[in-house]
């Protein structure tokens, strides 16, 4: 990524956002959603997934988990809740 990207809204089954040492690169979205997350750097209203990693400097309102999450020390999660599997 290249400074700011903003997005509304992302499904993948696996998605990867890393954006390496530089705190300007950033993704904002609305709502992100997959089967396997991993952000880094990332701001979301709402990330939704079956196993999801937030990594560094995540600010994140409501996580929405089935199987598994990993919340790293420096990421701000408001809501986490979990989902049952279908």
């Amino acid at each position: 990524m290249k400074g700011v990207c903003r997005i509304n809204f992302i499904n993948a089954v696996e998605l990867q956002v890393r954006t390496g040492f530089s705190l300007s690169k950033r993704l904002i979205g609305e709502k992100i959603t997959g089967k396997s997350i991993q952000l880094t750097n990332t701001e979301a209203n709402i990330v939704r997934g079956e196993h999801v990693v937030l990594g560094e400097n995540c600010k994140i309102n409501t996580l929405y988990y089935k199987k598994q999450y990993t919340i790293a020390n420096s990421a701000n999660v408001k809501r986490i809740v979990k989902e049952n599997l279908l």
